[in-house]
């Protein structure tokens, strides 16, 4: 399914009909779902209403399968009959319910009313006197990963972590947490939100565990209530779950004495976490570095853990529609906006092999163009013949580089930490130059990333560098767009920033594309969305789709427009590390616009795709190895030309790693099942035997918008004795 499909699935509007307010949406293309997303909610439920409202839209939202609620941050057998109760009125008596750790406040909270007289003991359902325990057990004997919903302080899930750390591999967070760069209501000034606040060193441990974060902080969260004929309409509503909501709303405004209650909602933070376990279309998603500080703080910090965060909404009323459809009524199969894309693993492999294969091709066809032309378009006749002994190119760096990645990545992890990744570059022994050299002799001095391809340390911070590796990063990340920004803000940052990292994450944001699309602008567009879209990158490869589509026959004039604007024009070349006016110009975004030239001008073939992506010129051996992967992952290793694969070397050995193709091969297997598996996806064996990769689609979340010319702070990164011990060059 592409991207543009999975888009119409969005809600098409508000309808007004005779018998009331109805909210409709677009049917979702046959096929698009998967099973439901399997999720454990954490809240402390009966504080502040919000809580309510979540379980409600959670329990109207059939992309779930909820699999146990627990009530955090004390208050504990009141927060079980609140679950107890709503469940029961809900009609999901189905569903487990946890007590949670007996911390700070105790007794009751502004919801007491509703369960004055409810004895939990009636509950038809589990009850886990040990609730912590009971959400190690649901994640770790699940066959499929696990989504926490976590809407509150976060004792329990820290203590989760504290008695079982394996839970991190096996599920993934989603919260409600943290104010990045609005406070509440929207206020300029950033806060201390409470769930952080309230037990910061909670927080601090789970948002620093090495498992797939997403968050909602007060940026967008804090921003939704529902009034108007929205909320009449739930006030209203003969739902049982809507009903429930608002006798709970009732109560909680006459405990708080808030004279609204008849005519909107409190801010409902929480339905924001909610939503983003199901999909983020509505919202702007960044892959950002928080910490947590012990004041409750979420601070920016390129060190911290990345996660994703939603910082703006892209479509607030398409939420508080969806909202209000939720709690309203039944809600068809065909309005879920859970979505997933099913790859089988044999075409997983497939397509795969042929994307290192291609970059292969691209390099070595080029190979001896490099740089030879700057400024100029190589003559036709200039252009190297095409041997099929070029394939076996294990002494190149536009290659050999991204196995150091693929080998921290097996040996560690997916979660493999800046530091260590910035040790095993270190250790790397192939000759290097530009930015990847920089990075690599400032990691060996002890300048620990992200420092080490800081502009501070870094002349060569924009140069195309991680671009022209960042092809491991995508092929082992089919559909999963934001695991490919988050492995550039791991790898990239080692040599690079601003442009020059964005170049690495587009490129991977293609590959990620390509394994389900091959329409050339949807796989460059699809690229353009894994990128800040005020960044100088973002706006060159949106110039050269507008130029492709005023001249989609002439290539050569879009050439001439880019050079034009990217190559004479120095407000483009900032941090151009040969200079404004050289023609010498390794810098990200030129050579990123000649990528994009060979996929859309190629038309499909993989010999003009090489072609004219070394044609352009500069770094024209780099270029088309992009261009070429990209391409040759669309079609797949048995569709590839013989004379691509005829001489390929199997023993060959890429250059200062234990990898040949066949290993490397097997090593990305190995990885992209992690990979499936961490991001929420599951692996489903077919009556035949066959597996089939269940990969959720999500909203890519770009890296935060820096510049080179005129950067961020220094992180102070520095590498400590006994990491520098570890540090032994073999060149």
């Amino acid at each position: 399914m592409n991207r543009n499909q999975s888009r119409n699935t969005m809600l098409a509007g508000m309808v007004l009909l005779s018998s009331g307010i109805f909210w409709g949406a677009v049917a979702a293309p046959e096929g698009a779902w998967g099973k439901p997303i399997p999720v454990i909610y954490d809240s402390d439920i009966g504080d502040d209403i919000d809580d309510t409202w979540a379980l409600g839209f959670l329990l109207k939202s059939p992309e779930f399968d909820v699999r146990l609620v627990v009530g955090d941050q004390g208050k504990s057998e009141y927060r079980a009959k609140l679950f107890g109760k709503f469940l029961q009125r809900a009609g999901r008596d189905d569903i487990p319910v946890g007590i949670g750790l007996s911390v700070n406040a105790q007794g009751e909270g502004p919801q007491a009313e509703w369960v004055k007289s409810y004895d939990l003991a009636t509950y038809p359902g589990k009850i886990h006197r040990d609730g912590v325990q009971a959400i190690i057990e649901t994640i770790m004997t699940s066959p499929d990963p696990i989504t926490l919903i976590c809407v509150g302080p976060l004792p329990n899930i820290a203590e989760a972590l504290k008695r079982e750390p394996r839970i991190a591999a096996k599920a993934r967070f989603v919260g409600m947490h943290g104010s990045v760069r609005l406070g509440y209501g929207g206020s300029k000034t950033i806060a201390a939100e409470y769930n952080v606040r309230a037990d910061a060193a909670a927080c601090r441990q789970v948002l620093s565990a090495p498992w797939d974060i997403t968050i909602t902080p007060l940026d967008t969260c804090g921003l939704v209530h529902l009034d108007g004929e929205r909320y009449q309409a739930v006030r209203n509503s003969k739902d049982p779950v809507a009903t429930a909501v608002i006798e709970n709303y009732r109560i909680w405004s006459q405990a708080n004495k808030v004279d609204y209650f008849e005519s909107r909602s409190s801010t409902l933070f929480d339905t924001v976490a909610v939503y983003l376990a199901m999909t983020q279309e509505l919202a702007q998603m960044e892959t950002l570095g928080l910490r947590v500080d012990d004041q409750g703080y979420t601070r920016l910090d390129p060190t911290a853990k990345k996660m994703k965060a939603a910082t703006a909404w892209m479509d607030k009323d398409g939420f508080l529609n969806l909202l209000a459809s939720r709690l309203t009524g039944p809600v068809p199969a065909s309005e879920r906006l859970s979505s997933f894309r099913r790859l089988p693993v044999a075409e997983y492999v497939d397509k795969m092999k042929a994307g290192w294969i291609g970059q292969m091709a691209g390099v070595g066809w080029g190979g001896p163009t490099e740089f030879k032309w700057q400024g100029s378009i190589i003559p036709a006749d200039q252009m190297p013949p095409w041997k099929p002994q070029l394939i076996n190119q294990f002494q190149q760096d536009d290659i050999y580089v991204e196995m150091t990645f693929m080998r921290s990545l097996e040996m560690h992890g997916l979660d493999v930490s800046l530091r260590q990744a910035g040790i095993d570059f270190a250790n790397s022994g192939y000759n290097l130059w530009h930015a990847n050299k920089a990075g690599r002799d400032n990691l060996r001095r002890g300048i620990a990333p992200p420092d080490s391809g800081h502009p501070q340390f870094n002349q060569h911070a924009d140069d195309i560098d991680y671009q022209i590796e960042a092809d491991f990063s995508g092929l082992i990340a089919p559909g999963m767009s934001n695991l490919a920004i988050e492995l550039g803000e791991t790898f990239g940052r080692l040599m690079n920033y601003g442009d020059g990292l964005y170049g690495g994450q587009f490129v991977a944001g293609m590959y990620a594309e390509a394994f389900f699309e091959n329409d050339m602008i949807q796989i460059v567009r699809a690229g353009l969305q894994c990128i800040p879209a005020g960044s100088q990158y973002h706006e060159c490869i949106s110039d050269v789709l507008q130029w492709h589509q005023q001249h989609p026959d002439n290539w050569e004039k879009t050439w001439q427009l880019i050079d034009q604007k990217y190559q004479k024009n120095p407000s483009y070349r900032r941090f151009s590390c040969s200079g404004a006016s050289s023609d010498f110009n390794i810098d990200a975004k030129i050579n990123g616009a000649y990528i994009v030239m060979g996929l859309l001008y190629g038309k499909g073939d993989p010999d003009q795709t090489i072609v004219i992506a070394t044609r352009c010129g500069q770094d024209s051996d780099c270029n088309p190895a992009n261009a070429g992967g990209v391409l040759f992952t669309t079609l797949g290793y048995d569709r590839l030309p013989d004379r691509f694969t005829s001489a390929l070397d199997p023993e060959g050995k890429f250059s200062h790693t234990p990898y040949n193709f066949p290993t490397l091969i097997e090593v990305s297997k190995g990885i992209v099942r992690q990979a499936v598996l961490r991001s929420g996806g599951s692996i489903e064996k077919q009556p035949d035997g066959q597996e089939v990769f269940v990969i959720p689609v999500r909203q890519p979340a770009p890296s935060g918008l820096e510049q080179c010319w005129q950067p961020g702070s220094v992180a102070n990164s520095r590498f400590s004795a006994e990491e520098m011990a570890q540090i032994k060059p073999t060149n």
